[in-house]
């Protein structure tokens, strides 16, 4: 039963984050599971529901480990995104407040913390957004695709691989 019911619960906070009334409906995003549940190797039956929204509408990189012509390319091709981390975080905090209530969906440290009710499991909702990780490639800069927030305090945690 349990992990029946983490799956209604992710199946349930899924529907909220991809609702189409949401302000960040028009990017691209993608829900997805995080950690044990993800990984099918969740044992502990009241843990809660790890999920992440990514978006790849604006992103993060290190290119610390690239030669000065590919940092020259890399400049060349960059384009600095318009829209902030922080405005699509409120925006999913203000999509999951809509569906769950304010009293149960509240941002923590890393991630959103959306209480159990009923039948759904306690879930926590990072929301994060694409960080690359660039290297030297035979045919100029590539990266590694990983994911990072920011905590209240504005400290960055970035994940490989997402």
């Amino acid at each position: 039963a349990s992990v029946q019911q983490s799956s209604d619960t992710y199946a349930t906070v899924k529907r909220a984050l991809e609702a189409k009334d949401t302000k960040y409906a028009d990017k691209s995003f993608e829900v997805f599971l995080q950690g044990s549940y993800g990984n099918d190797t969740n044992i502990y039956a009241e843990s809660d529901v790890d999920i992440v929204i990514r978006t790849d509408s604006l992103y993060d990189y290190d290119t610390s480990a690239l030669n000065p012509q590919e940092l020259q390319i890399f400049n060349a091709a960059f384009t600095a995104a318009t829209y902030s981390y922080a405005d699509y975080k409120g925006q999913v905090v203000q999509a999951l407040q809509k569906s769950f209530g304010k009293n149960d969906a509240k941002p923590g440290e890393k991630a959103v913390k959306i209480k159990a009710s009923g039948n759904r499991r306690s879930s926590d909702v990072v929301v994060a957004s694409e960080f690359r990780r660039y290297y030297s490639g035979a045919l100029g800069p590539l990266y590694i695709p990983g994911i990072f927030f920011f905590t209240p305090a504005g400290k960055q945690i970035s994940n490989y691989p997402k």
